[in-house]
């Protein structure tokens, strides 16, 4: 049972004019499928797929968003409510790892302040991977401002 636990799983294509079977190895630039040919010397090259996990399901985007979505306003800002729901994903993760012996990762995208899960607050299973602020930011301040500068001057 655990070795069928550990096993991956990899996506085969066929060429639609030649016929050829081959296995996708990764993406191309294009976002197009980079393959190679189905054979044992390949094997290394080969994208594997765990398909006892799925990457969606771990992935959690602001679940501050109900609770905290103005942090100077105090009707939107329901700290404790907030607090209980990040002690529920601190709950989950430690019974997958802990009862059922995981290994599980959950990528949370947050704004609320790192207060929520550290200090006092600390949760376990929590921690702070990168902060995106200012010229850190995914898009960062000054592409932002440079884009609205030349749309307003069109």
């Amino acid at each position: 049972m655990e070795q069928k636990k550990n096993q991956k799983d990899v996506l085969i294509v066929r060429d639609e004019k030649t016929g050829e079977i081959s296995v996708v190895a990764g993406l191309k630039k294009d976002g197009t499928p980079k393959t190679t040919a189905a054979s044992g010397a390949n094997q290394k090259d080969f994208l594997l797929f765990d398909k006892n996990s799925n990457p969606l399901d771990l992935f959690i985007d602001q679940p501050s968003v109900p609770y905290y979505e103005n942090k100077d306003s105090d009707k939107s800002n329901d700290k404790s409510k907030l607090q209980d729901a990040f002690s529920v994903i601190n709950s989950f993760m430690k019974e997958m790892v802990e009862d059922w012996n995981q290994d599980f990762q959950i990528l949370l995208i947050e704004h609320a302040d790192e207060s929520f899960w550290t200090g006092d607050n600390k949760l376990e299973y929590f921690t702070t991977k990168a902060n995106f602020d200012g010229d850190n930011a995914l898009v960062p301040f000054h592409v932002i401002k440079k884009k609205k500068y030349e749309n307003n001057n069109r």
